[in-house]
């Protein structure tokens, strides 16, 4: 394997790196997406299948990922290229930077338009809203400006860009030991006022009512497809950040606490939404309708709206740039380790190209939709498979697992178990279960 550079960082503290993955990982997926997902397809039936997707494909190649970065000490270009031993692999590597370089522009002008919701939210406007032709004609108003909505990119592209110019302890690790907190605590808050709302058991009954009549083959493909995303898998992050671990760093110990608590702020996100919703006499809508166009009217006919709409939209603000910059880093990480520029040229470059992606974007929401389509429905299942594929095929699942016990010593683990574990999932199970959630997104 290639040494690593001389400029390698790494994670000040394994706390350091859990904050940082969970940032990765919490997103607004999460907190929009995950909610509406469990409503609508069964409640607690939908949480019990999205749990068993967890364990037998989202954590394996979450592992799997960290494992091949900590190996290689390079970002996923160099790191495919070690393990596969060819060009070809290198190319495959860059296929996943890539990726998560093109769903950073993309996000970018949604995570705008909520840093805009969220002045409005601090300057009153959003107090005027009392119906949802209201909501709506609000929300078209700003995308049909699009000084607007490039405005908003930009400024949350360069508060990224803020926090990736820091570098890893200084950037990436400081910023999420304080923003993730802050998430939580804000969470909570939400989570807990939509519980002492009136009404609020409708919406918990909405959420974890067991509907198993409501649990289909397409629910049980969208509980697959949330628990591979969620953790920002296929995308470059975990091959990056795990590039920044010492080899002896335990990854069970590490790997387990972000998928526990990525797991457990979608469901407060649940809570907190639809106990929301339902408090008011409000029926839930979908995705971005959900965050834009039914919330507004839900904080208005409660209490203290203000000060919940001002919380609700700073959550998401915070949510999305803890992910924008996750998806940012493995670009930067190549151009440094692979072309020997410093981080901050880097970071200017990959900025300005995610402002630029992201344009067409800004300018039309018919075009936002293609550019997520094709990234969650084509890019990033191609990424995951190839991870399954070099490490479970190419590298093998003996090296991968005596790779896997550097900083397992004293751990008490069952080797045959956990090689079969990783045989079945990564192997087996995660390229089958990769390849439906392809089918279900272009099929559907």
């Amino acid at each position: 394997m290639k040494p690593q550079t001389a400029h390698r960082e790494f994670w000040g503290s394994k706390m350091g790196f859990v904050f940082a993955a969970m940032g990765s990982a919490v997103g607004l997926a999460n907190i929009i997406r995950f909610p509406y997902l469990v409503g609508a397809n069964g409640g607690a039936a939908f949480i019990a299948i999205y749990l068993i997707c967890l364990v037998v494909l989202s954590f394996p190649i979450f592992i799997a990922e960290l494992l091949l970065g900590r190996a290689c000490h390079r970002n996923p270009a160099g790191a495919f290229e070690d393990i596969g031993g060819t060009k070809t692999w290198r190319y495959a590597g860059c296929f996943t930077i890539l990726t998560g370089f093109f769903v950073s522009g993309f996000y970018a002008v949604v995570s705008g338009w909520v840093v805009g919701y969220l002045a409005d939210a601090v300057q009153g406007s959003l107090l005027v809203i009392d119906s949802s032709a209201g909501a709506e004609s609000f929300f078209y108003m700003h995308l049909r400006t699009p000084l607007w909505s490039l405005g908003m990119q930009i400024c949350f592209v360069l508060l990224a860009a803020v926090i990736l110019f820091s570098g890893v302890r200084n950037g990436l690790e400081r910023a999420s030991k304080f923003l993730m907190p802050v998430l939580i605590l804000l969470l909570l808050y939400m989570a807990m006022t939509g519980l002492d709302a009136d009404n609020a058991q409708r919406g918990l009954h909405f959420l974890f009512d067991l509907q198993w009549h409501e649990v289909t083959p397409t629910a049980c493909l969208l509980a697959l497809g949330q628990a591979f995303f969620t953790l920002s898998l296929g995308q470059g992050t975990m091959i990056t950040y795990g590039s920044y671990l010492n080899r002896k760093t335990n990854l069970f110990v590490i790997g387990v606490p972000v998928v526990v608590a990525d797991t457990i702020i979608s469901i407060l996100g649940a809570i907190a939404v639809f106990t929301i919703v339902f408090s008011v006499g409000m029926e839930p809508d979908s995705g971005m309708a959900l965050m834009f166009k039914t919330l507004p009217i839900a904080f208005n006919s409660m209490p203290n709206g203000y000060f919940l709409s001002i919380s609700f939209f700073a959550l998401l603000a915070l949510a999305a740039l803890t992910s924008q910059i996750s998806a940012m880093e493995p670009a930067i990480a190549y151009l440094m380790d692979e072309r020997g520029w410093s981080r901050k040229r880097a970071v200017v470059v990959v900025s300005i190209g995610v402002f630029l992606i992201g344009i067409p974007c800004a300018m039309s929401y018919n075009v936002l939709n293609v550019f997520d389509f094709v990234a969650t429905g084509v890019l990033i299942p191609i990424g995951g498979l190839l991870v399954t594929l070099l490490l479970g095929w190419r590298w093998g699942i003996k090296k991968s697992i005596r790779q896997l016990n550097f900083g397992l010593e004293g751990a008490t683990f069952n080797q045959p178990m956990l090689e079969l574990y990783f045989t079945l999932c990564v192997k087996y199970l995660a390229p089958l279960a990769i390849f439906a959630i392809a089918l279900q997104v272009l099929f559907t």
